[in-house]
């Protein structure tokens, strides 16, 4: 605005020049008919005084020198012809008519250019206004944005430390240090089935290796010495009674051996209750064991189809072991103190869970137990899930991986159930070959 208010002025005092300009003509011309007033008088009274042919004398004392320019006669006045002759009132309203149009010319001009500077002024605070008004606008998107992505940010945050620090993801990075159970599990379910095959097969050492009747009484020995009951005392199968026990029986029920679950939480085995387990499988799967060949027994052709018929009857028995061997070694308890803690700590929050004695230790069941049954019957885990958008896709996660171990396991179970299932084709094969043939 300054600017164009400076040019304003600068206008102004141009049209101040140029109605001087505009004056000095007329003011020219009239000192222009004054002198010719002046001189015409002069000339005048040259021509009539000092015109021979008048009878003028000439002037005495000035002659042609410098004087003589102040020696001579002023004529007389002629009379009110005088005014009309030197001083032009045509000329002189001429010459205010011009500069009247001059200065009304310079006027329209200065208006026209204030007016032109008002606009320009205008349009230029508008332009400046309207760059202020586009650059606050930019501004704001500018400002809603970034509060965008901070709100996404802030939320992305939020769930990476609800991630870290949430309970439930505590719980299953804690509880990961479980899978060091699955080598000990495998471990004994090898040995396990390794022992029942050398028992079935009377390998040197074993009951049957003496012949089959000293393993079937030696079976039943080992079922008196530990888990003998009223009516084995009763019926004179066993002699001493004070062997009736805590456990007496439990190796002739798979519901309290194989499948026991001590108050009714925790499926930890003890040893006396994997003693069960073992003599339990031997009556179940070893009823009549194979047993050994004497010596020189297996010399001759027919002994030689003997031996075949035994090993395919160890073979196929050893599905049935190793299954049942391993169903074993997931009730085999760790002794890992930092697990049991933890064990304890997640059960003692799940409904029907709290109070589980995991003080003999943490079994490969029991701790898939705690793992997948944990989101359920955890109510506060629940709670906290269904508030945060944030614990619940943490949660889902951790489901997830437990149900891919789950089915890993799962596949692992299969494949030898389907291993069964196909043995058991193959001896209904055998038997009904054996029928036929024998029409």
């Amino acid at each position: 605005m300054k600017a164009a208010f400076d040019s304003i002025g600068r206008i102004a005092i141009m049209a101040s020049v140029g109605l001087g300009l505009a004056g000095a003509p007329a003011l020219a011309q009239g000192a222009a008919t004054g002198g010719a007033s002046t001189g015409g008088a002069s000339t005048g009274g040259a021509s009539t005084g000092g015109s021979a042919s008048t009878g003028g004398s000439a002037p005495t004392s000035g002659g042609s020198g410098i004087g003589g320019a102040y020696d001579f006669a002023v004529p007389s006045p002629q009379g009110g012809s005088c005014c009309g002759k030197y001083y032009d009132y045509s000329n002189a309203d001429g010459n205010a008519t011009i500069i009247m149009k001059n200065f009304n010319q310079k006027l329209a001009a200065v208006q026209l250019a204030i007016i032109e500077a008002l606009r320009l002024g205008t349009g230029q605070l508008s332009g400046n206004m309207r760059e202020q008004t586009g650059a606050t606008h930019t501004l704001a998107d500018q400002q809603d944005d970034r509060a965008t992505v901070k709100s996404v940010e802030d939320q992305r945050i939020k769930a990476m430390m609800d991630a870290a620090t949430g309970a439930t993801s505590c719980g299953i990075l804690s509880g990961s240090r479980g899978g060091g159970i699955e080598a000990q599990a495998q471990l004994y379910r090898a040995s396990l089935s390794k022992s029942l095959a050398e028992h079935a097969r009377g390998a040197k050492g074993t009951p049957a290796s003496k012949s089959v009747s000293y393993a079937l009484e030696a079976n039943i020995q080992a079922h008196c010495d530990s888990f003998a009951t009223e009516e084995d005392i009763a019926f004179g199968i066993c002699a001493n009674g004070s062997n009736v026990g805590e456990l007496a029986g439990t190796d002739l029920d798979a519901g309290h051996s194989l499948f026991f679950a001590q108050g009714g939480k925790s499926m930890s085995h003890d040893p006396q209750r994997q003693l069960a387990v073992t003599a339990f499988i031997n009556h179940a799967v070893i009823p009549l064991p194979p047993g050994r060949f004497l010596s020189d027994e297996g010399r001759g052709g027919q002994n030689k189809e003997r031996a075949a018929k035994r090993a395919s009857a160890l073979a196929r028995n050893s599905i049935a072991q190793d299954l049942l061997a391993d169903l074993a070694s997931r009730r085999v308890p760790t002794q890992d103190n930092k697990l049991k803690q933890w064990g304890s700590s997640m059960a003692s929050a799940m409904a029907g869970y709290s109070g589980m004695d995991l003080s003999k230790g943490i079994s490969k069941n029991d701790w898939l137990a705690i793992y997948s049954r944990g989101f359920l019957l955890n109510p506060e885990e629940g709670a906290n899930s269904n508030q945060n958008p944030a614990v619940a896709i943490k949660d889902i996660r951790n489901i997830m991986s437990v149900q891919a171990y789950q089915n890993f396991e799962n596949y692992l179970l299969l494949e030898k159930i389907a291993a069964n299932l196909a043995i058991q084709t193959s001896m209904m094969v055998e038997q009904s070959r054996g029928v036929n043939m024998a029409h």
